[in-house]
């Protein structure tokens, strides 16, 4: 069966899908970032033939080091994801940009984890402190408070106690987690 996915969700995109042949076409999951919603469809659809129109379909925002996983994941189970763009080209075949994507994701995953640890390496000898900075409990009880009695968003819990989004998801995850399994349950 061929299914299509579609962050954009444009009546244009819709007819290029199918007149592919999709029998069906999903849209990003707005709750999800753009990569996690590409990665569910995937894992969703494994094995199903994918088609996207362009990569621009999957998101704006995305890097190559993000698709590593899907890729694998692809690559992994012989799965089949179709990139219309690339399938019009005579420059080569879509199996062989589909590899060269994940050659490239390879490498790219490899580059920046050797880029990391020169940068240590070079912040050890130098004497400086690396990683991010500590957090207080005292921080840490507020974020948590924020959240889960005051009902904040995590934009604002985050806003308000000077630290990154990623820092209050972190120390809110179990509440966040039992926020989704409550609703998947209802």
């Amino acid at each position: 069966m061929k299914i299509g996915y579609t962050n954009r969700s444009s009546n244009k995109e819709y007819e290029i899908l199918y007149r592919l042949g999709c029998e069906s076409i999903v849209d990003r999951d707005v709750h999800l970032s753009e990569i996690d919603s590409f990665e569910q469809f995937v894992k969703k659809n494994i094995d199903h033939e994918m088609i996207i129109v362009d990569l621009a379909s999957i998101g704006n925002k995305f890097t190559i080091n993000q698709l590593y996983p899907i890729l694998s994941l692809i690559k992994k189970n012989k799965g089949s994801l179709i990139i219309n763009e690339f399938s019009q080209t005579n420059l080569f075949s879509n199996g062989i940009y589909i590899e060269f994507l994940y050659l490239m994701a390879t490498h790219d995953k490899k580059a920046y984890r050797i880029r990391a640890d020169e940068a240590l390496e070079t912040a050890k000898k130098n004497g400086t402190a690396s990683g991010r900075p500590a957090i207080g409990l005292d921080i840490i009880e507020r974020i948590r408070y924020m959240y889960e009695k005051e009902k904040m968003t995590i934009q604002e819990v985050a806003k308000a106690c000077n630290v990154s989004i990623g820092t209050v998801y972190k120390y809110t995850r179990a509440t966040v987690k039992q926020k989704i399994h409550s609703q998947v349950a209802k």
